[in-house]
């Protein structure tokens, strides 16, 4: 009989509320954005980038569609913080600027409708120039930039950005109506970022990680500290306000397409006539550059500091004790490099069509330039020297330069004084910004010249492989989700690409029992973008080959090749990470020290709950009243339940 009673009290509840309740919450109520965030990092010196002052922030949508809008938005300014939404096509510095003076700014909304048509730039003038051989005396490489850059600034809001399809959805729902009408659209943004005060502080309070990965380098034959070496370099990421769209295609991926596939050309040739060059070539893809040229610093601090107290004693050539993947960086000897040849700003040629050194005023690279010069009809395109005496632009040459002046070191890039490319570390330096055809004629002219630099006999017949640059340009600015890279790497990587260098994780060396497993452990830490210049410059440099399956019968020497072939190779990952941070495996923390002409950066960590989403808001005193009725009808509801239970409780009980 009790239990009748309580079935009769819980559908007189069930009627009431029913009666009174929306439907339930669902996917509709909210728009959520498949959104790409400005995250905070922090430098030796504090924070920059974008974060939450407060866990989740709301407010209404201010739309500026125009530099029109945004004269209306500072006459008539919003009376509370208020999520921005800005058209991408009208972004810049001064915008940015304008729109936090009006002072009512919650979060900024990039919606991405494509590039201004007169260019953006995120970063300085004169990127990098702090950590340049002339900090005093920056040229201005980059017009497009701002100092301080938007790159170097710290934003006490968030800032997203998102692509057409989600700013048409935003639009639609806010359909024209002004943020103080109610009910009102909101977008909400969870961006709580945990770093602390610097990047020295918030790793020793491990509520950040360092920024950086993996470098890697190669040669075809065993680097010899007694022969001549020609050493080639690119940067192999990129940077951006927003990580996730860190495409660099001109500025950085094009010039790593145009390495590897000077790499294969050379592939192509006898081992032999290869191994008969009276230079040894060395190529070399440094990592985390966008960040004060952490990997090459790092790698130039190594040829000269490191010391193993410990070898591997499972992995060849490795350290277990300070853990490193191979000492055959060692061989490198400074006093027998003689050419050092980076490129940079490579994806696009000016009308002129041509490409330019830039260097030093030094007699080794006037030397060296001269070389160069004189080879310069080998290739299809031309080569001039860089008009001015402006040195270097941003580059890691200065790497190695500050390790040793006189070192013959050459940038070769597109632009003959200031960039040419308008959308320098911006989301919008993509496929659409570089010209397939051209760097496949860079690498052509590439490989002719450092051939000729490397022998002393005439130069055989070496042409690029166009398809193979079309292949790569395809993967590492549009699809990295491409079938090259699953045969190349092993894995399918997210079709999104980008090339910002992520945070550093430490790998233990000594722990592993072959070359391949300590590979497959960088791998699953790494970013893809090293992982897929390693394994193919492991393929075009490899010195014996057999198939596997699964890789599992590789020898203790051999790396993977796309879980099929076992490859013994001279190529090598490095750890691209500042020289100021070292991590103590024993006690799982890091050691930084403090010299302030080292680069240091890091990554916030932060929740897992970030994200953002717009929803209908109502008016406060329609919410106030909903809960009053909410009120009123649980005591109705309670009112009835206890009338029921004494006017027929009697009655119950009889059954």
């Amino acid at each position: 009989m009790a239990s009748i009673f309580v079935a009769c009290v819980l559908l007189v509840f069930l009627t009431c509320f029913l009666g009174t309740t929306a439907d339930p919450l669902d996917e509709k109520m909210y728009l959520s954005f498949a959104d790409k965030p400005c995250i905070e990092n922090l430098s030796r010196n504090g924070k920059i980038g974008c974060q939450s002052v407060d866990a989740s922030i709301s407010g209404p949508i201010v739309v500026l569609s125009s530099l029109d809008d945004l004269t209306l938005a500072e006459i008539h300014k919003p009376t509370e913080p208020s999520i921005w939404a800005i058209n991408s096509t009208i972004i810049s510095k001064t915008v940015l600027n304008r729109v936090i003076a009006i002072g009512q700014t919650a979060g900024i909304v990039l919606l991405n409708y494509g590039a201004p048509t007169s260019g953006f730039s995120p970063s300085s003038t004169s990127p990098q120039s702090d950590f340049g051989l002339h900090p005093s005396t920056p040229y201005t490489w980059n017009p497009q930039g701002a100092d301080p850059s938007i790159l170097s600034s710290a934003y006490p809001f968030p800032v997203i950005s998102i692509a057409a399809a989600d700013a048409d959805a935003l639009l639609t729902r806010l359909n024209g109506k002004l943020s103080t009408d109610y009910p009102r659209q909101v977008v909400e943004m969870r961006y709580d970022m945990f770093g602390v005060s610097n990047g020295s502080v918030c790793l020793l309070g491990q509520t950040c990680d360092p920024v950086g990965g993996q470098s890697v380098w190669g040669s075809f034959d065993p680097v010899s500290p007694s022969k001549p070496t020609v050493l080639l370099s690119v940067p192999l990421d990129s940077t951006a306000l927003f990580h996730d769209l860190a495409i660099g295609a001109q500025a950085e991926m094009a010039g790593v397409a145009a390495l590897l596939a000077v790499a294969e050309t050379f592939s192509r040739q006898p081992r032999e006539t290869i191994g008969a060059l009276s230079s040894q070539i060395i190529f070399a893809f440094f990592n985390a550059e966008a960040w004060g040229f952490s990997g090459s610093r790092r790698f130039v601090s190594d040829m000269v500091n490191f010391t193993c107290s410990q070898a591997s004693s499972s992995v060849p050539d490795s350290c277990a004790n300070p853990p490193i993947y191979s000492t055959a960086f060692k061989n490198i000897s400074f006093d027998q490099i003689k050419a050092i040849i980076e490129l940079r700003n490579v994806g696009q040629l000016d009308d002129s069509g041509a490409l330019y050194m830039h260097c030093e005023d030094s007699e080794e690279c006037h030397t060296l330039r001269a070389k160069l010069l004189s080879y310069s009809a080998l290739g299809p395109v031309p080569l001039h020297k860089a008009s001015g005496h402006n040195g270097l632009p941003p580059s890691s040459l200065t790497s190695f330069l500050r390790q040793n002046s006189s070192l013959p070191a050459i940038q070769i890039s597109n632009h003959n004084g200031a960039f040419i490319n308008k959308f320098y570390h911006s989301e919008w330096d993509d496929a659409s910004n570089v010209d397939v055809t051209k760097i496949c004629d860079i690498s052509t002219a590439l490989a002719r010249w450092v051939w000729s630099l490397a022998s002393t006999d005439p130069i055989p017949s070496l042409s690029a492989d166009c398809n193979l640059i079309k292949k790569l340009m395809n993967c590492l600015v549009a699809d990295m989700g491409c079938d090259l890279f699953a045969q190349a790497v092993g894995y399918t990587a997210a079709a999104n690409p980008s090339h910002y260098v992520g945070v550093w994780r430490p790998v233990a060396v000594g722990d592993f029992s072959s070359r391949q497993s300590l590979q497959s452990a960088i791998f699953n830490s790494g970013s893809d973008t090293a992982n897929l210049v390693f394994s193919l410059l492991a393929n075009y440099t490899a010195v014996t080959r057999q198939s596997a399956n699964g890789c599992s019968n590789c020898e203790k020497n051999e790396v993977c090749i796309g879980n099929s072939q076992c490859v013994n190779s001279n190529t090598f990952f490095h750890d691209a990470l500042s020289p100021s941070i070292k991590f103590d495996f024993d006690k799982l923390t890091y050691v930084v020290d403090d010299d302030p002409s080292q680069p240091l950066y890091t990554e916030s960590r932060w929740g897992t709950s970030i994200g953002s989403r717009m929803f209908l808001q109502e008016d406060p005193s329609t919410v106030q009243a909903v809960f009053a009725s909410g009120l009123a009808v649980f005591f109705v509801c309670a009112a009835v339940g206890v009338t029921v239970y004494w006017r027929f409780g009697k009655h119950l009980k009889q059954f």
